[in-house]
């Protein structure tokens, strides 16, 4: 085999070692800190229908992926209002959980998940002395 074809066949070999590694190592464990990710699997493995799990201006690919379908979204606490009832949880960020709050819609309880937004990694989510301070939360709102 020429020198020109063993060195493209090594990289080729090396790339693929390397993706896979990544897929099969490193992004599992990215996956935790997707909040959006996380709420969808809670949210199926709660078994929420469409008319009981809301996205509160936050959504994304992950979230419908893992919930299974397209979350239902909400702009604001006036659209929210209507469809609260015992039983329905809202995915949220911290600026519209306190809008809701602000609105009389105090959930029965809260669930706090991580969110780093993986797509940007960057050394202050890579370094765990910086970690912490990169995360925002997002919430699981039950009502």
């Amino acid at each position: 085999m020429p020198p020109a074809e063993r060195l493209f066949t090594a990289t080729c070999w090396g790339w693929i070692v390397t993706a896979l590694s990544v897929n099969g190592h490193l992004y599992p464990v990215l996956l935790g800190y997707q909040a959006n990710a996380q709420a969808g699997k809670w949210a199926q493995e709660q078994g929420l229908d469409a008319d009981r799990f809301y996205g509160m201006q936050v959504a994304g690919t992950a979230l419908d992926f893992y919930k299974g379908h397209p979350v239902r979204w909400l702009s604001n606490a006036g659209e929210a209002r209507p469809v609260i009832a015992p039983g329905v949880v809202i995915y949220t960020d911290h600026l519209r959980f306190q809008e809701l709050l602000e609105a009389g819609l105090a959930p029965s309880s809260v669930i706090t998940l991580p969110n780093y937004e993986v797509q940007l990694l960057g050394l202050d989510f890579i370094l765990p002395q910086t970690r912490d301070a990169a995360l925002n939360a997002r919430y699981l709102l039950k009502y």
